[in-house]
Parts: structure tokens; sequence; C-alpha cells
């Protein structure tokens, strides 16, 4: 659940030279000074594309959807992240910034009643402040100025279903818990009664905007 990362390891990934990979613990500040520029609102297309070109939108839908799906109160935008990207400046590569899942073993140990709850699978992450970080993940600043974009809200509802149903629906979850030796009644039935919790959360957010 909290898997290392080398630049050795990165550069195979990515068929280039482990000189050429840059990784990061924090959101880079050129998406941060990008964002300032649009006065952290992407809900401009143009402004929108620019960001694509930056980073790669699709895996950080995928990035946030599990995390926030799967309750990860010990992650924010500085705070166990881990992202690279190839900075070899050629133009066949691909230039953007990309996210890894680290630190994920959260839902093993979050405490339920804090979030004014009787079980895990109940917290609303979208909203709900993250006890060792102080805010939700609506408030990180990335997240926040996408969700401005109309693209962006119907890409991310869409994936996030998706996930819901396929990912981490019981039956698939079923098997790689037991690969790691855990029962599949494992984290208080997470997994059997999450789906019905937080996609209604995630339906209740989007459609503040």
């Amino acid at each position: 659940m909290r898997p290392r990362y080398s630049k050795s390891q990165i550069a195979k990934w990515i068929n280039a030279d482990k000189s050429d990979v840059v990784t990061s613990e924090v959101i880079p500040q050129e998406i941060y000074d990008f964002l300032g520029e649009n006065q952290d609102d992407l809900s401009d297309e143009a402004a929108y594309k620019q960001l694509e070109r930056l980073l790669d939108v699709e895996e950080y839908i995928d990035f946030m959807a599990m995390n926030i799906y799967l309750c990860n109160m010990d992650m924010c935008e500085n705070k166990n992240l881990r992202m690279y990207k190839n900075d070899s400046g050629s133009k066949d590569a691909d230039n953007r910034w990309h996210f890894m899942l680290y630190d994920m073993d959260a839902i093993s140990w979050n405490d339920a009643a804090y979030y004014g709850v009787e079980h895990t699978y109940e917290i609303d992450t979208f909203t709900q402040s993250r006890r060792y970080i102080d805010s939700a993940y609506e408030s990180d600043r990335l997240f926040a100025a996408l969700c401005k974009n109309k693209k962006f809200r119907q890409r991310f509802s869409q994936r996030f279903t998706e996930l819901a149903d396929k990912t981490f629906a019981m039956d698939n979850a079923e098997g790689v818990l037991r690969k790691y030796d855990f029962e599949p009644d494992a984290f208080d039935s997470f997994f059997e009664v999450r789906r019905d919790y937080i996609v209604e959360y995630m339906s209740e957010f989007m459609e503040r905007f």
C-alpha cells in the first residue's frame, strides 16, 4: 500500500533515460503557476487544453477517483503524493506530469467516529475535512480549478462510476483482497457497501457547479 518508486524503475516504464526522469512529492510549481495565470478557473476550454499539455488529466482523474473512493484521508496536493515526468524535451516523448498511487493504507485505520459516522464507507470524502490535513478534497487547488470545467466534471463522473461498478465491485475486490491475505469481509464490509454512499456523494458534489 506504500510502494517505493525509483527513477530507474520509472525510466523502464516510460522507455526513457534515468537522467531525464523528474519526480515530485507535491503538485509542481509550474502547475500552480499555470493555475494562477488563469485565476484558478479552468472553465475555459482553451485553458483546459493547455493544462492537458502539462499533465495527464485522464490519469489524474483515475488517481483522484481512487483516493476518494478508497477514503484516503491522509493525502493531499503536498502530502503522500508521487508524480513524475519525462524531461528530455524531445517532441516524441510524453513530457506531461503523471501520477502514481502511494500510501493507500488509510482505509485500514480511518476513525469513522471522527467523521461523525459509524462506518468508514459512510464518509463523504469529497466534502469532509481530512483529519490530518485539515481540509477536504474539494478544497485541493488543482481539483477545485478543474471542477469548474464542464468537460472535466462529466469525464470525472463517468470514470468514477465506472471504477465503482467494475474495479471496486465486490466480486473483483474479493480476488484482490485474497491475493494480499485479507478476508473478503475485511475493512468492515467496505467494498460491499461503499458504492451506495460515495457515488451519491459524488453526484451531489458535481451538481453544485
